[in-house]
């Protein structure tokens, strides 16, 4: 997926009770992590799906506006769309690959960066979540 001398073929999703509430197996076997990126004119929600393996499957993503402008419903309306298509999920660790996509005229995804020798893996928009070595535990920065 990426170019990044270093970066990994995958890394560790550990759920937590901070940016990571969300994440673990769906009914039908796909991991999922549900989050609310963010850019500066735009709030979304988005639900990341890989397939089994960890191989980058889909997303699905709402976009509302700036975020003056956004009703609190609006955002937990689609949560709980995004979770209702989880079936009979398990909140747990993922081990899932980097990926981008566009969406919305916007980067989405896990991505790959390298600054000054250092490796990480972002989650965007809003680069909140910066994911590191080693890839399978499960930390990051925000």
């Amino acid at each position: 997926m990426s170019d990044v001398t270093g970066a990994p073929a995958r890394f560790t999703i550990e759920p937590d009770e901070y940016h990571a509430q969300l994440a673990g197996t769906a009914g039908d076997g796909r991991r999922f992590f549900i989050t609310t990126p963010f850019e500066p004119d735009n709030e979304f929600v988005a639900l990341f799906l890989w397939k089994a393996d960890g191989s980058f499957d889909e997303i699905d993503v709402d976009a509302f506006g700036p975020r003056e402008l956004v009703a609190e419903n609006d955002h937990q309306d689609a949560l709980e769309r995004r979770i209702s298509r989880l079936g009979d999920f398990r909140i747990e660790p993922i081990s899932v690959a980097p990926f981008a996509v566009e969406s919305h005229g916007t980067t989405f995804g896990f991505v790959p960066q390298e600054y000054e020798g250092y490796v990480s893996v972002n989650l965007q928009p809003g680069d909140y979540m910066a994911f590191h070595e080693p890839w399978d535990s499960g930390d990051y920065d925000t």
